[in-house]
């Protein structure tokens, strides 16, 4: 039988596998996780946006009702506990500093960008 990718496979598209998974290793995204990777955890984010999900109940109803369709995108069943455990350890990248080097590179463009205007 020929495979045909899910929407939600398809809206994921953009999103490079080999280019996530490299970020992730530079920045020990997955240090210390046994059993629920950063790229499951993204996808369950994804799809509890784009669901609209309210609780981690629906979320997980909702995502384990397709659970054969997650098979090519790398992923499995979710469990809640799992899920609620990977929200309370993962640090968010927005709660890191960012570097001196990154703010001046866009501060250099904002103004660079200003000046041909």
């Amino acid at each position: 039988m020929r495979f045909t990718p899910s929407i939600f496979g398809k809206l994921l598209e953009p999103i490079k596998r080999r280019q996530f998974d490299s970020l992730v290793a530079r920045h020990a995204g997955d240090a210390y996780v046994k059993s629920f990777p950063s790229w499951n955890h993204l996808l369950a984010l994804v799809y509890a946006q784009f669901s609209a999900a309210v609780s981690l109940h629906g979320l997980e109803a909702g995502w384990n009702a397709n659970s054969q369709h997650h098979y090519h995108l790398g992923s499995g069943r979710l469990v809640r506990s799992t899920l609620s455990d990977a929200n309370k350890r993962r640090r968010l990248l927005s709660s890191r500093r960012p570097s001196a080097g990154w703010q001046a590179n866009w501060i250099g463009r904002r103004d660079a960008t200003a000046r041909k205007w």
